[in-house]
């Protein structure tokens, strides 16, 4: 019986971290540039007081690792980004000539904007079929853009997936409970007395 609880216990927790060992992680950056603009609250190129940001022309530039196998198409983005937002939430999806899908979800997010300089970052998923879901970071940069009346600045926009898969938490956490369970119930059973040995004085 000793034996038996010890090899489930051993074996559930096996299958509990098989999860991460057979894990497909991405590894690679995908980047675009193009000009953004300052919907609300901008004055020209001051934006110290703005609240909303959209991208104009913004099309994919590079991507490398596990995202060079895939052509993107179209533009790159098109959702704003807002002072008042609130992780998580999509950022981008695109479809791609190959019928991949690639998608980045926000988790994270800090804006750093300054006079004459315009910055947010943060944390991250990655996603791409065939592969799982990915811890990731991503950040945007930008500068004024050389025409003022425009009231644009040229910006470049990095997202980096790790390479550490996002884990299963539902199925990792159900399978290390039942091998916690068992070990703790095959620990009481080793402590309780053997009834049929007491009988005979072993």
């Amino acid at each position: 019986m000793k034996t038996c609880f010890k090899g489930l216990g051993a074996l559930l927790l096996v299958l509990a971290f098989c999860d991460f060992a057979s894990a497909v992680p991405i590894n690679g950056v995908v980047s675009f540039g193009g000009y953004l603009v300052a919907r609300e609250g901008g004055v020209g190129q001051d934006w110290t007081n703005a609240t909303q940001f959209g991208w104009i022309l913004a099309d994919w530039e590079q991507h490398t690792g596990d995202f060079s196998g895939v052509w993107f198409q179209g533009s790159a983005i098109t959702r704003d980004l807002r002072i008042t937002d609130t992780a998580p939430f999509a950022y981008w999806s695109m479809g791609t000539e190959g019928g991949a899908i690639a998608q980045f979800e926000v988790t994270s997010i800090t804006f750093d904007i300054a006079p004459n300089s315009f910055g947010v970052h943060g944390d991250g998923v990655a996603f791409l079929t065939g592969f799982d879901p990915t811890y990731a970071s991503w950040q945007i940069g930008g500068q004024p853009f050389s025409v003022p009346e425009l009231g644009l600045y040229s910006a470049g926009a990095t997202f980096t997936a790790s390479g550490v898969a996002v884990p299963d938490a539902g199925v990792t956490a159900s399978l290390l409970v039942f091998s916690l369970g068992a070990l703790v119930l095959g620990r009481r059973r080793m402590a309780q007395p053997n009834v049929a040995e007491a009988r005979h004085g072993l």
